[in-house]
């Protein structure tokens, strides 16, 4: 099954972490990371980077569609994740963007 580039559906996330709390937080992207390839068939990429002279975060992720962005939202992994569990390790909420790719290229 060939996927059209232009048509997936590519969500941005940054985080600031709070200053001690990196370790923490990378086990849970760890494991987040790990309960959606399990789980999630229609994400086709989670990848997580850290920037440590800002302190940030920044998640990508691949979607084949929207449905597959709201069942990721809809999950119980990701509910738990954003929910009692992250409070304390982050200094703002979260930014999130929904993107659609419009050009560029990539030669993986």
């Amino acid at each position: 099954m060939s996927l059209d580039p232009n048509s997936l559906v590519y969500v941005v996330a940054q985080l600031k972490v709070a200053p001690g709390k990196l370790d923490e937080v990378l086990g849970g992207f760890t494991e987040m990371a790990s309960k959606v390839e399990a789980g999630e068939p229609g994400c086709l990429s989670y990848q997580y980077f850290y920037n440590e002279k800002d302190g940030e975060l920044a998640v990508f992720e691949i979607y084949k569609d929207m449905a597959a962005v709201e069942a990721h939202r809809n999950s119980e992994h990701f509910k738990e994740a954003t929910g009692a569990r992250s409070e304390g390790l982050f200094t703002e909420p979260p930014k999130f963007s929904i993107l659609q790719r419009k050009g560029g290229f990539r030669r993986f």
